[in-house]
C-alpha cells in the first residue's frame, strides 16, 4: 500500500534529469507473505467483520496499564487468538518469517532483469522493510546492487524480541510536543502559572513507574519557586493530571456517530500515534488535550472517527456489499492491518535461543513487558507488544526456512543507512548498530523528530538518496542533513514572569 501512497515521491526523489544525464527508476513494491492481497492469506477469522469486531473489542478493553485487570484480560485474548490462528489451513504461517520474504524479494528482482545469476537489487526499505533488507544482504550480498535502509530496526533485538530498546529515544520525542506547545502559544499551554502546588506533587507520584518526575517531587519539595523546574515540566504535570482524572472517570461524549466515551488509553494511543509523524500530529493532539483539559472530549472523538472511517472494513460499508449477508472477502479493504499477522511474522523471526513458548504470565510481565514501559513513560504502555508478542507464547511453529544469524556481511556495494536524530521506535543508535554488521556501509543522520526520513522533506536527503542510487556515491562518515522546516518556529515567551529562549 506505500508504494501506492508515496510512489511518487520515491520516484521523484530518485529520478534524475541533470542536462543530457538521466536516468529514470520504475517503482516496484510487494506484500510480503500473508500479509495484504497476497495469496494464500493467513485467516485467523472467518471474515472481515469478525476480525474488525475483535479489535473493536480490543480497543474498549484498553491497554496494560488501563486498570489492574487489563493485562489478566489480554493474556486471555492472546491465547484465544492463537488457538484461532492455530485452525488456519492455509498453509502460510511457517512460510511467513523474514527470511523467506527476502528470497521472494530476490526471485521478484531477478525475473524483473530477466536473469537467473544475479538480482541486482535496488532497493529503499522503510522500518519493518529494513529488517528484510538486512536479511537480503545478509544471504545474498553479491546481489545487492543499491540498498537504503531508512527508520532502521536492528535486527539482533529484533530477532532476539527486545523490543525494550527501540523506544529509547521515544519519551524524547515526545516532551519535543511541550517545545512545541511553549513555542506556538498552543492552548495546551494557558495559564500555567495558575497551577496548584499540591496538585503538581500529587500528579508526579500518581504513577510510581513516572521515577523522574517522581523524584524531583521529592527532591524539591513540589515548590514552584525551587530551581530546576522547567516551562515543559509543567505542561507533563498538566498532562498527567488529566491522564489521572480520565483514568479515574472516562468522559462521556455525544459522537457524530452515537455516543462514545473518551478513556484514558484513547489519550495514550493518540500520544503514540503523534510521536510518529510529530510534524502532523503535534497541532491536533494540542488541540485534542486543550479540549480535553477543558471536559469536551469531542474533538478526540472526531479524530477517532475520521481514522475509523479510513480502516473499518470497508465491505460492509459499500452500497454493494451491504445487501451480502455474509459480507465476503471481495469487499474486503486492501490496506486492513491485520495485529495477528505482525505477530505471525515476529514469531517465526524470535531466535529458538529467545523463543516465548512456555513461559508464564507473570515472567512475560517481568521480561517483556515492564522493560518496555520503563523503557518510555509516555508510549511505553501502548507499545508493550502485548498484541504481537503475547500470542507467540501459545503459538509452536517453527519457520520452514531457520536462520540463527550472524546478521551482516560485505555487500556488493556498502549500503546507506538513515536515522533521524529522534526516531520513537527505530532509534538511531539502530541505525548505528546495523552499519558496523555490514562492511563499508554509512549511516546518514537527518536532524529531525518522528519516524523515518519521510516524516520530515528534507532536500539535503534527498540529493543523497539520489546521488547513491544514480551514481553509488555514499555520504561522508558522520554526515547530517536538516531538514526543510523545522518542527516548530523559534520564538521567545514569557512564562512565569522570565523569558524563555526556545
Amino acid at each position: 500500500m506505500q508504494v501506492l501512497q508515496d510512489g511518487k515521491r520515491i520516484q521523484k526523489i530518485v529520478d534524475t534529469v541533470n542536462g543530457d544525464s538521466q536516468r529514470f527508476f520504475d517503482i516496484v513494491s510487494f506484500d510480503p507473505r500473508g500479509v495484504g492481497n497476497t495469496l494464500p492469506r493467513m485467516q485467523c477469522f472467518p471474515d472481515s467483520l469478525t476480525d474488525y469486531v475483535w479489535n473493536q473489542q480490543l480497543l474498549t478493553e484498553g491497554i496494560v496499564t488501563s486498570s489492574r485487570q487489563a493485562y489478566d484480560n489480554l493474556w486471555a485474548r492472546s491465547k484465544a487468538l492463537s488457538a484461532a490462528c492455530a485452525k488456519d489451513d492455509s498453509g502460510i504461517a511457517s512460510f511467513m518469517d523474514t527470511w523467506s520474504v527476502a528470497n521472494d524479494m530476490r526471485a521478484i528482482a531477478r525475473q524483473l532483469h530477466g536473469t537467473e545469476d544475479n538480482a541486482h537489487l535496488q532497493y529503499w526499505g522503510f522500518s519493518y522493510g529494513t529488517i528484510i533488507g538486512s536479511a537480503f544482504a545478509t544471504h545474498f550480498p553479491d546481489e545487492v546492487d543499491r540498498m537504503v535502509l531508512d527508520g532502521v530496526v536492528y535486527g539482533p533485538a529484533w530477532h532476539a524480541g527486545e523490543n525494550a530498546q527501540f523506544l529509547r529515544d521515544a519519551d524524547e520525542v515526545f516532551e519535543r510536543f511541550f517545545d512545541y506547545c511553549l513555542a506556538t502559544d498552543c492552548e495546551f499551554a494557558a495559564g500555567l502559572e495558575k497551577l496548584n502546588d499540591s496538585l503538581y506533587c500529587q500528579s508526579m507520584g500518581f504513577l510510581d513507574r513516572i521515577k523522574r518526575f517522581f523524584e524531583k517531587c521529592l527532591d524539591t519539595g513540589c515548590s514552584f519557586d525551587s530551581p530546576g523546574h522547567s516551562d515543559s515540566e509543567y505542561l507533563g504535570y498538566r498532562l498527567h493530571d488529566l491522564l489521572h482524572r480520565l483514568r479515574q472517570d472516562p468522559l462521556p461524549v455525544a459522537g457524530p456517530n452515537g455516543p462514545a466515551t473518551v478513556t484514558y488509553a484513547d489519550v495514550k494511543r493518540l500520544i503514540s500515534q503523534s510521536v510518529y509523524a510529530p510534524r502532523d500530529m503535534f497541532p491536533i493532539l494540542a488541540t485534542i488535550l486543550a479540549d480535553l483539559n477543558k471536559g469536551n472530549g469531542s474533538s478526540l472523538v472526531e479524530f477517532q472517527t475520521a481514522v475509523l472511517q479510513e480502516t473499518r472494513p470497508a465491505r460492509c460499508l459499500m452500497p454493494e456489499c451491504r445487501a451480502d449477508a455474509v459480507c465476503t472477502e471481495t469487499c474486503r479493504m486492501i490496506d486492513d492491518y491485520r495485529s495477528e499477522v505482525t505477530s505471525a511474522v515476529m514469531c517465526l523471526d524470535i531466535n529458538r535461543n529467545h523463543g516465548l513458548t512456555g513461559i508464564s504470565k507473570e515472567e512475560f510481565r517481568q521480561q517483556h513487558v515492564q522493560p518496555i514501559m520503563s523503557a518510555s513513560m509516555w508510549v511505553g504502555d501502548t507499545m508493550t507488544g502485548i498484541e504481537v508478542l503475547l500470542p507467540c507464547l501459545h503459538r509452536d511453529m517453527p519457520p520452514v526456512l531457520p536462520f540463527d544469524g550472524p546478521i551482516g556481511g560485505k555487500t556488493a556495494t556498502p549500503i546507506l543507512l538513515i536515522g533521524n536524530t529522534l526516531d520513537p521506535a527505530t532509534p538511531l543508535a539502530s541505525a548505528h548498530q546495523t552499519s558496523q554488521l555490514f562492511e563499508g556501509s554509512v549511516v546518514l543522520e537527518q536532524k529531525s523528530e518522528g519516524h523515518c526520513s519521510y516524516t520530515a522533506p528534507s532536500n539535503c536527503t534527498e540529493k543523497h538518496v539520489r546521488a547513491y542510487f544514480n551514481r553509488g556515491v555514499l555520504p561522508k562518515k558522520g554526515a547530517k542533513c536538516e531538514v526543510d522546516e523545522e518542527l516548530f518556529p523559534r520564538s521567545n515567551k514569557w512564562l512565569f514572569g522570565k523569558k524563555k529562549e526556545l
